[in-house]
């Protein structure tokens, strides 16, 4: 089974950042939404390492991984791999384009107010989201694979 890697190098109301890695040596970064205890459609799962098997009917996002169900991350259903720009905090006034999934992205910007795809607020999101996705799932070629999150120290995610 292919493998692959998402180490977390930052949380907050703007949401999770991180660098996504397969093992064939493909990586881009990540988002997800903000650490929040698990509560669903509202955080990014717990770390862990979950099996992501290719959906061809997702309501939503048609073809897409879905995260199988897992007891490291009970209560969670539908956690896909899908485009999005942005994944914060939407209590905080943030947008929010993401219920728990994880969005794949070229770089890390922010988003000014007031410009697509930000509201109010300046907002970190990710860049070429349908982009990275794309080279993602390219190299995978619908097999399965064994993601294995984890929180890293700090680093620089240009």
């Amino acid at each position: 089974m292919r493998t692959a890697l998402l180490k977390r190098t930052d949380t907050g109301d703007q949401g999770t950042f991180g660098k996504l890695t397969l093992d064939s040596g493909f990586s881009c970064v990540s988002l997800e939404l903000p650490w929040r205890n698990n509560a669903k459609g509202r955080s990014c799962v717990p770390p862990g390492t979950y099996i992501f098997k290719w959906r061809t009917d997702s309501p939503a996002h048609g073809e897409c991984y879905e995260m199988e169900p897992d007891a490291e991350a009970p209560g969670r259903t539908n956690v896909q791999i899908h485009a999005a720009n942005l994944a914060g905090d939407e209590d905080k006034g943030y947008v929010a384009q993401l219920l728990g999934c994880i969005a794949p992205g070229r770089a890390v910007v922010v988003f000014k107010a007031g410009t697509r795809p930000a509201g109010a607020k300046d907002q970190r999101g990710v860049t070429a989201s349908k982009l990275a996705l794309g080279e993602l799932e390219a190299d995978l070629k619908t097999e399965p694979f064994q993601l294995t999150i984890l929180w890293g120290a700090p680093s620089s995610l240009s």
